[in-house]
C-alpha cells in the first residue's frame, strides 16, 4: 500500500480522464502477469529453489517499496514494476517444480482459473459499487497481521497448523484487500499512479492464487515452515 490519503484529498478526474486511466492499470497488470508467468518459467528451467527464500522475500519486498518512489517516472517505475512481477514468479517456481515432481500440474491450471473468476468478480463490484470502502482497509490490514503471526507460530512452535483454516481465512482477508485496492486506486489515485495501482494488485492476485491453491491441494497445504511444498 503506497498511502493513506483521505477521499478528501482525492484528485478530482473528469470521466475520460478516470476512464484512460484504468485502461493503463489493466493494461500494465496483465503485462505483470505474463512477466510473472515469464520469471516462473524461467525459474524452472534453471531449478530454482527455496535455500535462499527469505532473502528472496526481502528482495521482493524492497522491490514493491522501491516502486513507490519511482511510479511516477514512467521508464523507470515500467523497469521496477517488470523486475518486481518477475521476480514475484521466480520465486513461484520452486513450489511449480514440486506440484509438477509430484503429477498436479491439473492444480495449477484449476487454480489461475478459480483465481480469475473471483478477482475479476471482487474487481467488478468494487468499480461499480456506489458504496465507501475505505473502511475495509483496516478489516484487511488485522487480518494480515493475524495470518503473519499464524506463520510464524507455525515456524516456531511445535504445532500443527490447521493449513485448510489458514487458506480459508487467508482468501476472506485477501478478497478485502483486492476490494480495498480497486476501490483505492479507482477513486483516489492521480492519472500518474498506475503502476502503483498495478503492483498493488498483482499483490493481490498472487496472494489469492496461493490460497486457492492450498484449498485445492489434496491435504489442504500450501507451504510448510521450510517453504516447501508440503506432501
Amino acid at each position: 500500500m503506497f498511502d493513506q490519503e483521505s477521499i478528501s484529498e482525492a484528485p478530482v478526474l473528469s470521466p475520460s480522464t478516470r476512464g484512460v486511466f484504468l485502461a493503463k492499470v489493466y493494461v500494465f497488470f496483465v503485462y505483470s502477469l505474463l512477466m510473472g508467468a515469464l520469471g516462473t518459467k524461467y525459474g524452472m528451467l534453471a531449478g530454482a529453489t527455496n535455500d535462499y527464500y527469505l532473502l528472496q522475500g526481502c528482495v521482493f519486498l524492497a522491490l514493491y517499496i522501491g516502486l513507490a518512489f519511482v511510479e511516477k517516472a514512467p521508464a523507470l517505475g515500467l523497469a521496477v514494476l517488470t523486475a518486481f512481477s518477475a521476480y514475484g514468479g521466480y520465486m513461484f517456481a520452486p513450489a511449480a517444480l514440486q506440484i509438477e515432481a509430484m503429477g498436479q500440474v491439473h492444480l495449477l491450471v484449476l487454480s489461475f482459473i478459480y483465481t480469475v473468476i473471483l478477482f475479476g468478480c471482487l474487481s467488478v463490484y468494487a468499480l461499480t459499487t456506489k458504496r465507501d470502502l475505505s473502511l475495509l482497509g483496516s478489516f484487511a490490514f488485522a487480518g494480515l497481521l493475524l495470518l503473519f503471526g499464524a506463520a510464524l507460530a507455525a515456524i516456531f512452535l511445535p504445532l500443527e497448523m490447521g493449513w485448510t483454516a489458514f487458506h480459508i481465512f487467508g482468501l476472506v482477508f485477501v478478497s478485502t484487500y483486492v476490494l480495498y485496492d480497486t476501490s483505492r486506486f479507482a477513486n483516489r489515485f492521480g492519472p500518474d499512479r498506475y503502476l502503483g495501482a498495478v503492483a498493488a494488485l498483482y499483490l493481490d492476485i498472487f496472494n489469492l492464487f496461493v490460497h486457492v491453491l492450498g484449498l485445492l491441494k489434496r491435504d489442504g497445504t500450501y507451504y510448510d515452515t521450510t517453504g516447501r511444498w508440503g506432501r
